[in-house]
C-alpha cells in the first residue's frame, strides 16, 4: 500500500511497459485513422466528381436526342405544303369566312396532333406573322 502512495508505482518495469504500448497503440491509432480518413475522402471525392460528370453528360445527351427531333418536326411543318396553303389562305384579305374556318380548323388539327404525339408538348401556339412586300 506504501508503495502506490509515495509514488514509486512509476518505478515498476511493468507499468512503464504498459504506458508506453498503450501510447504506442493510440497513436497508430490516431495515424492510421487520419490517413484512412484523407484517402477515403479523395475518393469519395473522385467518385462524386464522376457520377456528376456523367450524370451532367447523359442529360446533354438527352437534350440533344429532343432537340433533334423537335428540329425534326419543325422541318416536317416547314415542308408541309397542306399547311402552307391553309396559312396563306388565313391571311389572305376578303376571303371567304368558310373557306377561312375550314383552313384554321386543318391547321388547329394539324397542331393538335403534333401535341397528342408528344406528351412533352404542353401547348401548340402559332405565330402568325404578316409580311410587307
Amino acid at each position: 500500500m506504501n508503495k502506490l502512495r509515495g509514488g514509486r508505482h512509476w518505478n515498476s518495469v511493468g507499468l512503464k511497459m504498459f504506458v508506453i504500448v498503450f501510447a504506442a497503440v493510440v497513436v497508430l491509432s490516431v495515424v492510421l485513422g487520419f490517413s484512412s480518413y484523407r484517402a477515403s475522402r479523395e475518393i469519395i471525392r473522385e467518385q462524386v466528381a464522376s457520377a456528376s460528370t456523367q450524370a451532367v453528360e447523359q442529360a446533354a445527351d438527352k437534350l440533344d436526342f429532343l432537340f433533334e427531333q423537335y428540329e425534326a418536326t419543325s422541318r416536317q411543318l416547314a415542308v408541309d405544303q397542306t399547311l402552307r396553303s391553309d396559312l396563306e389562305t388565313v391571311n389572305q384579305p376578303g376571303i371567304g369566312t368558310v373557306v377561312k374556318t375550314q383552313a384554321e380548323d386543318r391547321i388547329r388539327k394539324k397542331l393538335d396532333a403534333l401535341k397528342s404525339a408528344d406528351e412533352r408538348l404542353q401547348e401548340c401556339v402559332l405565330f402568325l406573322r404578316t409580311w410587307k412586300t
